[in-house]
């Protein structure tokens, strides 16, 4: 019995539309980053940052890691092929972490150089999150398309006949 491959395409595209989602969240750090309201406004608008983290961002980083990485280093051959990605998800647990340690300052501190440290730390994470989504679309994501043409079916030969159909 030979093994069927699924085709893939379909979830290179939803991971691509996945991605096309969470740049929405991005653009929502980087607007509370640079928000020049108060620091109650800015520390609500970190607060929902930090729940986007945790509901939006934290779950894909956790399909990815236990379904699309396995998926990818089983296609490649190598497990080692998405080590590193892994290993960035790790690296924005912890900047989401310290943005929330951040806020928690400026919450108790109100100094100007709590207030610039959040900015920094949100700028970071955003960053590091740009990076790394960029990194898996330009180097990942298209494995899951050289994958589908390895599954696509012989093309049939000239003069043969396949029964109506058959697929």
């Amino acid at each position: 019995m030979t093994e069927t491959r699924r085709d893939t395409l379909p979830e290179h595209d939803y991971a691509s539309h996945e991605h096309h989602e969470l740049r929405r969240g991005l653009d929502r750090i980087h607007d509370v980053g640079a928000l020049l309201g108060n620091d109650a406004e800015l520390s609500l608008g970190t607060l929902e940052v930090l729940h986007w983290v945790d509901s939006i961002l934290g779950p894909h980083a956790l399909w990815e890691d236990r379904w699309l990485y396995p998926e990818i280093d089983q296609r490649a051959g190598t497990p080692w092929a998405t080590k590193l990605m892994s290993f960035e998800h790790q690296q924005i647990r912890e900047a989401a972490a310290s943005v929330a340690t951040a806020r928690t300052i400026v919450r108790e501190a109100r100094t100007p150089g709590a207030v610039v440290e959040l900015r920094a730390r949100l700028f970071a994470l955003e960053a590091i999150i740009r990076a790394h989504m960029a990194r898996e679309e330009r180097f990942l994501l298209p494995l899951l398309e050289a994958g589908s043409s390895e599954a696509a079916p012989p093309e049939p030969q000239a003069g043969s006949t396949t029964p109506a159909g058959a697929v």
